[in-house]
């Protein structure tokens, strides 16, 4: 009876863990693109502060509208479209900051990782393992 004890709480434990990892916390994700862009596209002090800014001020917008999205599930369309259009306005907000240079960049930077994630799911069978 024990053991079966032991096995549920740790298949409980694991859906748990599952279920978190696909959430990410908006604010460490801010926090991640301003560090990434900081040194892939050398930004200024000036410009760092302003990135900075954008990003954590969109973070917010898109918790309200997570946490609005799981207190009202039938939004969950509207609310996919909604944090489509703040993504486009965060990155119009960006770019006025960089320079042409450092646009194209980054437009080349966030490309090559779409691009790899598509090449990566092209790989992976069912349940996220390697088809090979």
């Amino acid at each position: 009876m024990r053991k079966y004890l032991l096995i549920g709480i740790a298949v409980t434990m694991a859906i748990a863990m599952y279920a978190q990892k696909g959430r990410k916390d908006p604010f460490k994700a801010a926090e991640k693109q301003t560090e990434k862009m900081r040194t892939h596209l050398a930004l200024s002090e000036a410009q760092y502060a302003s990135v900075k800014k954008i990003n954590l001020s969109y973070a917010e917008k898109i918790a309200a509208l997570r946490k609005q999205s799981q207190e009202n599930k039938e939004n969950k369309d509207k609310s996919k479209g909604q944090r489509k259009d703040l993504e486009e306005q965060k990155q119009t907000e960006i770019y006025a900051v960089l320079t042409p240079e450092q646009q194209r960049k980054w437009t080349a930077f966030k490309n090559d990782k779409k691009q790899r994630k598509q090449d990566k799911g092209k790989h992976r069978g069912r349940h996220g393992r390697d088809r090979h």
